[in-house]
């Protein structure tokens, strides 16, 4: 059976971290907060033996490559003042991540 991308809807998201837990700091030279996100990939995309030959971290990077092409889409699409790059989770080449960054700033 062919396992694709067809299930990507039916993820889990979380809101993870210290925007989470009410406990942000807003850096002093800037009025940008970080919130960090964690995306649960579907069981379905996931077989057995991919721990083999570094086949989920491919599959994970892949399924990241994904979602940075559809929210690329909707950032275009509704004229979104966001822009998107990929960096590594503690400079760590692994565990890539993306980076959601507004283009404006907000005023509090």
């Amino acid at each position: 059976e062919s396992r694709g991308l067809g299930d990507v809807y039916k993820r889990q998201i979380s809101l993870v971290g210290s925007f989470g837990m009410k406990t942000g700091i807003l850096k002093s030279n800037s009025n940008l907060t970080t919130v960090d996100i964690s995306l649960k990939m579907p069981k379905s995309l996931i077989e057995k033996k991919d721990y083999l030959n570094y086949r989920i971290l491919y599959k994970k990077s892949f399924y990241l490559a994904y979602l940075t092409d559809h929210l690329t889409n909707l950032i275009k699409k509704f004229n979104l003042p966001i822009e998107i790059y990929y960096d590594y989770l503690n400079d760590d080449i692994l565990n890539p991540c993306l980076i959601l960054k507004q283009n404006y700033q907000l005023e509090y």
